[in-house]
């Protein structure tokens, strides 16, 4: 009997083997596909071919034969929808590929399940607003991106929606005004950037409000002192105008888009 169930596995896997990896007088795949390392003799992937063309459902693994991925392959082969999964079981990410690279929104999750990234895709470059979260899944970081570069404003928020920082980036170097706060909305610290460089005014304070030290940039370099004092004596009269409007805690709720 033993003999007899010995013979009948030996055959199955015979048969197997020749049912599957098949290719055609072209030498393109077709059918059911198997790939295994040849050195753990671990399955690699499987999935269905056509004329050389993924088709379908594809399984990968890891090296222990628990799912590392899954793709759904459409449009012979040329647009793929993947859910990735860490060693644990719990999804990693999952999001779509167009001609492989990756395309529209992907999310991203740490090895709980909770999300920790939000990201958008374009020809396989961050292109359109990102976002980062905190482990409540509330945004705790929000960038704009355009072809791989940060391009636009952002926001970065402590817990229970209050604005931490915020300014601007152009072609990923940072351009404009910049400021930050302390949990009670009043400014940490306040001034301006030129192509990735501080340039211009930088206003520090307490976290009562008063003024703890201001400097003055040109192009990246620190003025002196004497720079520095006569700038802010000739706008004492514009910084006392914005001073009331400037102490006024900001409490901007955040997108709760997932």
């Amino acid at each position: 009997m033993k003999k007899s169930i010995t013979i009948l596995i030996v055959f199955l896997n015979v048969f197997l083997s020749v049912a599957q990896n098949k290719t055609d007088e072209k030498g393109w795949k077709q059918g059911y596909w198997k790939k295994i390392d040849p050195t753990t003799k671990k399955i690699i992937y499987e999935g269905n071919f056509k004329d050389n063309l993924p088709q379908g459902l594809f399984k990968y693994y890891y090296p222990n034969d628990s799912i590392k991925s899954k793709m759904l392959f459409i449009q012979n082969g040329k647009i793929g929808y993947s859910t990735l999964f860490h060693p644990n079981g719990k999804m990693m990410a999952y999001g779509k590929y167009n001609n492989e690279l990756k395309d529209s929104t992907w999310c991203f999750y740490d090895e709980k399940g909770l999300i920790i990234s939000k990201e958008t895709f374009l020809l396989g470059k961050k292109n359109g607003v990102s976002f980062v979260y905190f482990s409540n899944g509330i945004v705790s970081e929000e960038y704009h991106y355009k072809m791989d570069l940060k391009h636009g404003p952002f926001k970065q928020y402590f817990d229970k929606n209050l604005i931490k920082g915020e300014g601007n980036y152009l072609n990923g170097l940072m351009e404009g005004k910049n400021t930050y706060y302390f949990p009670n909305g009043v400014q940490v610290a306040s001034g301006y950037y030129k192509n990735g460089q501080k340039n211009g005014p930088w206003i520090y304070k307490e976290q009562d409000g008063k003024i703890k030290e201001k400097e003055l940039y040109k192009f990246g370099r620190l003025a002196t002192q004497k720079e520095t004092d006569d700038f802010f004596n000739k706008n004492k009269s514009t910084e006392e105008k914005t001073k009331n409007s400037e102490s006024t805690p900001k409490t901007i709720k955040p997108k709760l888009s997932k």
